[in-house]
């Protein structure tokens, strides 16, 4: 019923578990870089160099030690 009568393999997830990886600081740090992609590829079409140079200074930056740290406390 999950696959509804499809013979192709999907991934499902539990709603519990999407609700717990919303809150995760680095989904929003991805949200971040997806968004920053969008405006300078957008400033660089229209050839916006001054407003790419700009974008470019306040890049998101990806911190993954928090990850790390509950993957290996010690």
């Amino acid at each position: 019923r999950a696959q509804k009568g499809s013979s192709e393999i999907k991934v499902l997830y539990h709603t519990k578990d999407i609700r717990f990886l919303l809150h995760e600081s680095i989904v929003w740090t991805l949200r971040d870089y997806k968004i920053f992609a969008k405006k300078s590829s957008r400033d660089r079409a229209i050839k916006d160099f001054r407003n790419l140079k700009r974008r470019l200074a306040l890049f998101p930056e990806i911190k993954l030690d928090h990850i790390v740290k509950e993957r290996y406390p010690t």
